[in-house]
């Protein structure tokens, strides 16, 4: 029946955890490092998945192990970074607002990646 049915489950999952988050702050029982945490492990997780995607893409064009274990070492990297920005910047950015970030960006990205 439909076509982006993964896309649409994505979209709409994204959408109800910002307005969350939106009307979480609002009424202040979340503070803002919470937030901004959450925002920088959402990023830092959508672009790790973005070189597995490419990693897998580049492996299949080019049969090179090295270059694909030089990105999936990248993409560890992409996910240790915001927890050592968040280890020394703990007033912006909560460390579990990152693991929340992680977790709840996680599941989704699974769903879609197997419904394809």
């Amino acid at each position: 029946m439909l076509k982006n049915k993964g896309k649409i489950i994505l979209i709409s999952l994204v959408s109800m955890i910002t307005c969350l988050l939106t009307i979480l702050v609002l009424l202040k029982l979340v503070n803002y490092s919470l937030v901004t945490g959450y925002l920088l492990g959402s990023c830092f997780l959508y672009i790790s998945l973005f070189f597995m995607k490419l990693a897998i893409k580049n492996l299949i064009d080019t049969l090179n192990p090295y270059n694909y274990m030089f990105i999936i070492t990248l993409r560890i990297g992409f996910y240790i970074v915001p927890f050592l920005i968040s280890f020394y910047l703990p007033n912006l950015f909560s460390i579990y607002g990152l693991v929340i970030a992680f977790v709840i960006n996680w599941f989704p990205s699974v769903y879609y990646s197997k419904a394809k």
